[in-house]
């Protein structure tokens, strides 16, 4: 029987909880009056939410704002309509939003797998599955996601990303704003996993047609659901009668009882199934953890009191001009001579008596102190997220060196240890929630590069059983600042390890990533040699280009190391043929290195001169008589 034609339970006894409620209609009801009730008491949390994006953007609005699942109390209305809102003068908000985002959230860390020690199946497993995450994060476009989670992140508090297996079979992955996510906040009170959590978006009804019209019943239903309600919006002149809500929520296993997984519109579900996992299909990044709460708080609620002081001194600051600061002109009463011959009439034009030649003020509207006072607000605002002074400025003090630029890069880094650490958290959990979709989708992915590899699921060999936790790191300790750089090509031509001409080369494009990869280029085939042998258990022949000395002991190094990890004999023997070849290699190399003997000679020979004549011995004494003959 299809899932929305179950019959309705007896009256009396609907259930409490739409993740006990019978599979039907009945889910979606108790789905979405869950969702208005929590809604309701979430609405001035909605307002701060569109304030700090006022705050951060400098725009007025936010169109997700603008909707509700339910209608919105009169008191709401009456309440936030009032409220008056006009950008900042001086955005401190974006200031120091513009430097976290370039210096913390535009890192991309490198995605490892880390598999038990000793298992060879389960490591070989993980190097197949650390390339398949690479290939997904860039063939999925994961970065910029994680980069718009930071934005979230710091404006909001908390950015999610959803990675899931949707109606269609492939894994679906999206931003979820923090306004979209419905959960009961009182279950985070008492532990920081709550069991419930529903999003809810608002969509048009031909794109839900679009994506659900093949569902018996769903297009009637779709048209038939309530309409999304005003939330932030106190006009009247914006229909939502093309819109409606729609709702995945899912409920995590308590004990032996499945959890349970719904996607639905009011009155109506499109998919009703188990969910096995103990986490949500939602990577989460805070900005700041808080004691208690399933969200964080963000730079916006750390720091806009800040703003809104600077804005007050800003404005008192401005009206004290346009009061105080224009010049004024003392005219003597009964001067003969007309207003308009005075250039700075618009100053203000003061008839007096006294002398008969006017006088030209100009008052000094604001004192050193009222500079002094923004100045400090500003610092304030820069100790409160922990950054310097170059980095909140565009552009560097001339004269910084590489080093200084370096040095400066750690003060700020050290301040903000507990962001990096969170972001590499939070790429980490997306890896998770990527391989659990991949168990399900099996998707095919592109390794991006010189040359494009396809990587399929198939490959891996991976099911539902463990494979281990995956480890953030970074992707490269060269900077990718052009100073640095510079710097960098400058150490290596101090110490002797590249040419002038190398120097020259690297200058004009200062790409010491590409010269590196050129540098490795003969251990890397090494290392990839080896490491194809072990995974695919196919003989690599070596290559006799390069240091062969190097090669060599890198290559018993490996084979040590594979050894010690319990590698089977058959690949450990591929390792011992490929050292072998090294080996031959280099005793080749030695031998036509050797000094060419000398030609073999026939006949009758001449006896040979006399050779030159022996050294006396021993050496007489220092200070003592030559031997005499």
């Amino acid at each position: 029987m299809p899932i929305n034609d179950k019959p309705r339970p007896k009256k009396g006894s609907i259930p409490r909880r739409w993740w006990t409620a019978p599979k039907g209609p009945e889910t979606a009801r108790q789905l979405f009056s869950w969702i208005r009730n929590i809604e309701l008491v979430n609405w001035p949390r909605r307002y701060n939410n569109l304030l700090f994006y006022r705050y951060m953007t400098g725009r007025a609005t936010n169109t997700a704002f603008n909707y509700a699942v339910g209608a919105r109390p009169g008191s709401i209305t009456s309440f936030y309509s009032r409220a008056q809102w006009t950008a900042p003068s001086f955005n401190a908000l974006a200031m120091v939003d513009d430097v976290l985002a370039n210096r913390i959230y535009s890192q991309r860390p490198f995605l490892q797998w880390c598999p038990d020690a000793g298992d060879f199946g389960q490591r070989v497993k993980a190097k197949k599955l650390t390339r398949w995450t690479d290939a997904a994060f860039h063939d999925m476009k994961l970065w910029p996601l994680v980069q718009q989670a930071g934005a979230d992140a710091r404006m909001y508090g908390t950015g999610y990303v959803l990675c899931d297996v949707g109606i269609s079979k492939k894994i679906e992955t999206r931003v979820v704003m923090d306004d979209e996510v419905i959960i009961d906040e009182s279950q985070s009170n008492l532990k920081d996993n709550p069991k419930t959590l529903a999003i809810r978006t608002f969509e048009y009804v031909d794109d839900l047609i679009e994506r659900f019209g093949h569902i018996d019943g769903a297009e009637a239903a779709i048209r038939n659901a309530p309409k999304v309600e005003l939330g932030m919006y106190f006009g009247s002149d914006l229909d939502t009668s093309d819109l409606r809500v729609l709702a995945l929520a899912w409920q995590l296993p308590s004990g032996k009882k499945p959890g349970r997984r719904v996607l639905a519109v009011d009155g109506f579900v499109f998919e009703d199934t188990k969910y096995e996992r103990d986490h949500f299909p939602l990577a989460r990044l805070r900005y700041k953890k808080l004691s208690g709460s399933w969200r964080g708080q963000g730079v916006a609620e750390q720091i806009v009191s800040l703003q809104r002081d600077i804005e007050r001194q800003m404005a008192a600051d401005w009206e004290n001009m346009m009061r105080i600061a224009w010049p004024r002109i003392l005219k003597p009463t009964g001067a003969q001579i007309p207003d308009g011959a005075f250039a700075a009439k618009s100053g203000g034009i003061i008839p007096y008596a006294g002398d008969r030649e006017p006088k030209f003020i100009s008052p000094e509207a604001l004192g050193p102190e009222s500079f002094r006072y923004l100045a400090g607000r500003i610092q304030m605002v820069k100790d409160r997220v922990g950054i310097s002074d170059n980095a909140a400025r565009t552009e560097r003090q001339p004269g910084m060196s590489g080093v200084a630029i370096a040095k400066e890069a750690q003060l700020d880094d050290a301040r903000h240890v507990e962001l990096l650490l969170e972001v590499q958290d939070f790429v980490e959990q997306i890896g998770v929630l990527l391989v659990e979709a991949g168990v399900q989708a099996k998707p095919e992915v592109t390794l991006p590069g010189r040359t494009r590899q396809q990587i399929k699921w198939s490959d891996i060999g991976i099911d539902k059983s463990s494979f281990g936790r995956p480890k953030a790191f970074p992707m490269s300790s060269l900077s990718q600042d052009m100073a640095r750089r510079q710097q960098q090509i400058d150490t290596w031509f101090a110490e002797g390890s590249i040419s002038k001409q190398t120097k020259m080369r690297l200058e004009q494009v200062p790409d010491t990533d590409g010269f590196l990869d050129l540098v490795n280029a003969a251990i890397n085939d090494v290392f990839g040699a080896i490491e194809h042998m072990v995974e695919e258990n196919e003989f690599v022949p070596a290559e006799p280009f390069g240091d062969l000395d190097t090669a060599l002991e890198t290559a018993q190094s490996l084979y040590l190391q594979e050894k010690n990890e319990k590698t089977p004999q058959d690949r450990l023997d591929h390792i011992l043929r490929y050292i072998a070849q090294l080996q031959e290699m280099i005793e080749e190399r030695a031998k036509a290195q050797a000094p060419a003997a000398a030609p073999a000679t026939f006949g009758v020979q001449p006896p040979a001169g006399p050779g030159p004549a022996p050294a006396a011995f021993p050496l007489p004494p220092a200070g003592a008589p030559a031997p005499t003959a």
